[in-house]
């Protein structure tokens, strides 16, 4: 397991999580805005499940435009 620092405004600190087994990681992005580390989790993932609590996205939160940004 591996945790990345991501951004949730001023709610610090907030991690995504990766887990690998097998040459596959999975991740988890938790509460956060698009970011940076966001960006890095999608690259290193085979699957990425991500918080979505908007149609768009804001300083804390992700939204669907950041999902579909992320393919």
């Amino acid at each position: 397991m591996q945790r990345i620092l991501v951004d949730h405004g001023r709610m610090k600190p907030a991690f995504g999580y990766i887990f690998s087994k097998d040459n596959i990681n999975v991740g988890f992005t938790v509460y956060t805005s698009l970011c940076k580390s966001v960006e890095i989790l999608s690259e290193k993932c085979s699957y990425l499940f991500c918080d979505c609590m908007l149609i768009r996205g804001n300083g804390k939160h992700q939204g669907i435009g950041n999902l579909e940004y992320l393919q």
